[in-house]
This record gives C-alpha cells, sequence and structure tokens, in this order.
C-alpha cells in the first residue's frame, strides 16, 4: 500500500493549487513556473494553430470561442467543450487533465525529480462518476497512485480537526470562485466523517463579479448616456467578448473591495454602439457591493441551515465555523 504521497492537489473550479509536505511535518505551496503564483487558475485555451495555454494567460483571454473555464462544474457529464478556432473539442476530465499536468510539470521543476503520487481533492457532494472522471484526470495527467479525499475532511484536517478530538462539530462553508459547498464533520467516534453536505455547483464567486457587471457597471453606463446593448450582447461573440473583459475588472474591483471601502472601474478605448468613444469612470463602495449580493449571501446561508438539519445538528452544537474559498 502506498503510505507517502508526493503531493496534495486542489483540483478547483476556479484555481487549482499543489503543495508537497516538508521535513517538519508540514507543507510547502509549489508556485508555478510562468506566473510564480501560489495558485494556476483552472483555465485552458487553444488558438487557431492549436497551441494550448494554461493558467492565468488563458483565464485573463477574451478569447471566448477559445478558452474553457469551470469545467469542474461539468466533471461526470457527457459533455465536450468546444474550441471554435481550432476546431477541437476537449471533456471536462480531459481539460482538468491539462491542469493538473501543468501543476506536475512545476512541481517536478521545482523538486528535479518525479512527482507520480498524489492526493486530490473533490467536493463531498461528488457522485460516483464525478469522483471517476477526476480519477481519469489524475491519470491522464500521468500519476500513478491517486487518493481522492473529501474537500471539507481536508479543510477540517489543515486548521487543526483531530481524529482524537472527542465528540466535535464543525462547519466548513467553502464559497470559491464557482461552487458553494456546506459540510458538517464530526468527530465522533474519534473519526473525521462527513456527516451531510449541501451545495450548489452553480454559484460561486463569478455570479458575484457578473452582479456587479449587471447591476453597477452597465445601469451606470446607460445612465451617463452610453449605448452598449450591443456591445455587451452576449448572444454574439464579439458582446461575450467584451463582457468577459469589464467582468475581469469587476472581479478585480470585488477583491480589492476586501481590504478597501470604495474602489475605481475605468472603462477606456472602446466605443459604444453609436460610434461614441466610451470615457467612464465609476465609484463601487464597499456598502454598495454588500447590498447588492445579501439576496446571494441568504441564500448561501440557507444551503448552510440545510446542511445542518442534515446532519441533524443545531447550530449552537457547532464548535467551529470553517470559512473556506475565495468568496
Amino acid at each position: 500500500m502506498q503510505r507517502f504521497f508526493d503531493c496534495g492537489i486542489d483540483l478547483g473550479t476556479t484555481n487549482s493549487c499543489l503543495a508537497i509536505p516538508d521535513n517538519d511535518h508540514g507543507f510547502e505551496i509549489i508556485d508555478n513556473t510562468a506566473d510564480r503564483m501560489s495558485v494556476t487558475p483552472s483555465a485552458v485555451l487553444i488558438n487557431g494553430k492549436g497551441r494550448m495555454l494554461i493558467g492565468q494567460r488563458a483565464y485573463n483571454s477574451q478569447k471566448v470561442e477559445d478558452q474553457a473555464i469551470q469545467f469542474k462544474r461539468q466533471m461526470g457529464l457527457s459533455k465536450k467543450i468546444p474550441f471554435a478556432s481550432a476546431g477541437v473539442e476537449k471533456t471536462p476530465e480531459e481539460l482538468s487533465s491539462e491542469i493538473l499536468k501543468q501543476l506536475r510539470s512545476d512541481a517536478e521543476t521545482r523538486l528535479n525529480r518525479a512527482v507520480e503520487n498524489v492526493v486530490i481533492t473533490v467536493p463531498a457532494a461528488f457522485k460516483t462518476l464525478q469522483s471517476e472522471a477526476t480519477n481519469k484526470a489524475g491519470r491522464l495527467a500521468g500519476f500513478k497512485n491517486i487518493i481522492l479525499l473529501q474537500e471539507p475532511i481536508a479543510a477540517a484536517v489543515a486548521y487543526g480537526a483531530k481524529p482524537d478530538s472527542k465528540d466535535k462539530h464543525w462547519m466548513v462553508y467553502d464559497y470559491g470562485g464557482g461552487t458553494l459547498d456546506v459540510a458538517i464533520i464530526s468527530t465522533l467516534d474519534n473519526r473525521l466523517t462527513v456527516e451531510n453536505s449541501e451545495g450548489d455547483n452553480y454559484f460561486g464567486g463569478s455570479d458575484i463579479d457578473r452582479i456587479l457587471f449587471r447591476e453597477v457597471v452597465l445601469k451606470k453606463l446607460k445612465a451617463a448616456g452610453y449605448h452598449v446593448d450591443e456591445l455587451f450582447d452576449e448572444s454574439t461573440s464579439s458582446g461575450k467578448s467584451m463582457a468577459r473583459k469589464i467582468q475581469l475588472d469587476c472581479e478585480s474591483c470585488k477583491i480589492e473591495l476586501s481590504t478597501k471601502n470604495s474602489t475605481i472601474l475605468e472603462i477606456f478605448d472602446i466605443d459604444d454602439d453609436n460610434g461614441e468613444p466610451i470615457e467612464f469612470e465609476c465609484e463601487i463602495t464597499r456598502a454598495e457591493l454588500e447590498s447588492l449580493i445579501s439576496d446571494t449571501i441568504e441564500r448561501s446561508i440557507v444551503i448552510a441551515k440545510k446542511a445542518l438539519a442534515g446532519a441533524g445538528i443545531r447550530a449552537d452544537q457547532l464548535d467551529k465555523i470553517l470559512l473556506v474559498g475565495g468568496s
């Protein structure tokens, strides 16, 4: 039986990350070689010449017809994602394998040795088909020994839950870029166990970016007299590409509002539907953002309460709540 694994991977909907164990029973996160970032965006782009880009450059691209993001949401489904310019299609597990290959390559470059044995975390809500698809992605990436570990268990271990902690209950509230998972963890019978989990594979930080785009930027653009219905018409390739560009700016504003009370979003160097140059600047406040997403947060609380009810646990019986994920 394989007892030592070379690395652990969080294969995320929005970002992925690889860590290796160190000699002090800790770990080291491996930065990617392309951007020197601790996380690698789970994004793949294939251009018209068949060249593949992985990570930040793929994520930032506005060539939406050649880009795949958030494909973890479709893991285990018989669906293929097209890359129009290259005329090819890839399954979610094939795309996930490209992310895993990149992480593995970065680790091997850093360590100067083979990395073949891996623990990959998966949502507690993943069923058999989704887990099998993740396992297949790992094999396609060249890993020989693969263990799948439920994400809430991994989070609980990382934040100090021990199997010998008796009769404890933790909630792991994992609000990521693409999904929301809420799990109730117990240490009954000296074992870490997921008592119940609830979630939504189509509920994440990217939806907040879209709310900012639709409810703030578009409305303020129109209030300023610009005509932008065609410019941001997402039924067209050009409109979808332009909307993607501004939503990336909205994401940056959202992140900045985590530490600031206000931020500025600017749009220049493009023309509106009437050919008028857009010179637009608007302030977005944290209070404005919080008001916009209040319904979203309430929806997440409903999911959290459902997770508690399914586990037969009252809120006042929780020993800890772990807030996990970028959102």
